[in-house]
């Protein structure tokens, strides 16, 4: 909400917000902090008039406005405000400044993010998203409130981690403009400024970072470590900040050490000091989507400015070509800049981004109707009904009979489609496996579903049991795997029923094993991260006989 007056957002008079709000699907104010024991937020800059009225005001525009907790900094009040010690109060409290202050929901701005976080994630996530269901949305009274979540992959997997509470998260919005490389692991610059030799190939690890990548690669990286999260809830980041550099006087030149680097400079700053009046000195690098200049002895890049849409366009264009949401735009207030003479020009942003939306592409069609559609779970307390802490079964077989004939797999959220169906009567079967039983349906693995006019999308759902149930996780790509159970089938499908490659076990060389054995260890690829499901003894002890040099060996169950 920028340090301004009540008056302004920052810089910005909040009439422009309001004058621009079609530009954007909905907004998060920035930022509140939460106490570590979830008890209270702090709300910095986002006072008292600036919330509910500002929230009211964006309802009759039919905006959603999220409450963002979080952001830089902030993360040992998180950490602690959602471990199971002080989650049942954070939820209350959260809940309740929602509620109070017309907010369409909550956005978690998580940095830095680490897999030994996600369990406290999911849990508060979870539990969030049950109290929100007793809620409408003040925006729209035909909705839920929402849970939107903010992060960036870095170089880690996280499609597994998130499976769990996929179906609870609205939108993840992914820092891919994070240029300081600060939560990302990898660091790179709008204009990738980077180390190279002289054939032109990148050099790890000189200059400001190790592996810098251009702006649509890093995208694609960070996009790609969600694993099977749905791209449609996806929104790739923008952001209106540059870098400046000294040393530097053009992209792909090698960073001298010692380079004196600025790589979070405010826009309204870098535009009053350095652009304005000399526009005429900027170049466009289409390869990296940014625009560059040099100005007394100090390269500058930066994403866009009054006249300059083309990295906004390149990102949104980029978005759409590889089925994403769309983008998050940080931030609107940043970008504004007093003092010049026209409402566009000093709200140039909002400007481009209404442009956008009225050249955007037109949406995906609808799926093809009628189909049947629904979902595996691993019913725990076998009670016949998911509850919230219930995890989806990837990887089973669901066979569709009657006028139309056809088997899917179960995805990483436990879910399964039949679509564009002739009108007529089908059944819908679960695939059956040694150590299971059903919960749901009751009866039997079997549906009897009318598809005819009246009934043109039915929903059936099935849920599993074992008392000796495993839930093994795996990630999108290689992994390393060996039997975790004992198992009266030990091929390859039974196993791991969603693998793409062979299983490739090493004596002196990869070779192709199409049935596992104990104590070996595999290289087995997967389409996406899922949580391997198996009913089996636990293996608690084993002997295996090993060559001189190397080995490929695998574990016990735990």
């Amino acid at each position: 909400m920028g340090s301004g007056t009540d008056g302004n957002y920052g810089n910005m008079p909040v009439q422009v917000i309001y004058d621009y709000a079609d530009a954007a699907d909905q907004f998060s104010m920035f930022a509140a902090n939460i106490a570590s024991d979830g008890s209270s937020l702090r709300y910095n800059n986002m006072v008292s008039s600036r919330r509910r009225p500002f929230n009211d005001a964006m309802a009759t525009r039919g905006k959603p406005v999220y409450l963002c907790i979080g952001g830089a900094g902030a993360i040992t009040g998180l950490r602690a405000a959602f471990s199971d010690a002080n989650r049942a109060t954070t939820v209350s409290m959260l809940t309740q400044a929602v509620v109070n202050d017309h907010y369409a929901g909550i956005d978690i701005d998580w940095e830095p993010i680490s897999h030994s976080d996600m369990p406290n994630i999911r849990a508060t996530v979870t539990a969030l998203y049950q109290e929100f269901q007793k809620h409408q949305a003040y925006y729209d009274a035909t909705k839920k409130l929402g849970i939107v979540f903010t992060m960036s992959p870095g170089g880690s997997n996280w499609g597994s981690d998130f499976a769990p509470i996929e179906p609870y998260i609205d939108i993840m919005n992914l820092m891919t403009y994070d240029k300081m490389g600060t939560w990302t692991v990898v660091s790179y610059y709008d204009c990738a400024v980077t180390a190279r030799d002289s054939n032109g190939n990148l050099v790890p690890g000189q200059g400001v970072g190790a592996n810098r990548d251009l702006e649509p690669a890093t995208m694609e990286r960070q996009g790609n470590q969600m694993g099977s999260f749905p791209k449609s809830k996806i929104n790739l980041g923008i952001d209106v900040m540059g870098a400046r550099m000294s040393g530097v006087t053009a992209p792909w030149q090698t960073i001298p050490s010692g380079t004196s680097i600025n790589a979070d400079y405010k826009f309204f700053t870098f535009y009053t000091d350095v652009l304005r009046g000399r526009e005429s000195t900027v170049n466009y690098d289409p390869v990296a989507c940014a625009y560059w200049m040099t100005y007394n002895g100090n390269f500058y890049t930066f994403m866009g400015a009054p006249g300059m849409d083309k990295p906004l366009r390149a990102t949104r264009d980029f978005a759409v070509a590889k089925g994403y949401r769309g983008f998050c735009f940080w931030d609107l207030t940043e970008a504004y800049v007093p003092g010049l003479p026209t409402a566009d020009e000093r709200n140039w942003a909002g400007v481009q981004l209404l442009a956008l939306r009225a050249t955007a592409p037109p949406p995906p069609p609808p799926p093809d109707e009628p189909k049947i559609k629904g979902s595996l779970f691993f019913d725990q307390n076998q009670n016949g009904s998911r509850g919230a802490s219930e995890p989806p079964m990837a990887g089973w077989n669901v066979t569709l009979a009657g006028a139309d004939n056809a088997v899917v797999m179960t995805d990483s959220s436990g879910s399964f489609s039949f679509e564009a169906l002739p009108l007529g009567t089908y059944t819908v079967t679960l695939q059956q496996k040694s150590g299971w039983s059903r919960t749901l349906p009751a009866s039997s693995y079997t549906y009897s579903v009318p598809v005819d006019s009246a009934n043109q999308v039915t929903t059936v759902n099935f849920g599993l049991y074992s008392p000796n149930a495993h839930g093994f996780p795996v990630n999108r790509q290689w992994n390393i795997v060996s039997l975790p159970a004992t198992l009266p089938d030990r091929s390859v499908p039974a196993v791991f029923p969603l693998h793409v490659t062979a299983a490739y076990a090493f004596n002196g060389g990869y070779v192709e094993k199409s049935v596992l054995e104990y104590g070996a260890g595999y290289w087995i690829k997967f389409p996406f991260g899922h949580t391997v499901w198996l009913s089996g003894g636990v293996l608690v002890s084993d002997t295996t006989p090993v060559d001189a040099g190397w080995n490929f060996i695998g574990s016990v169950s735990t």
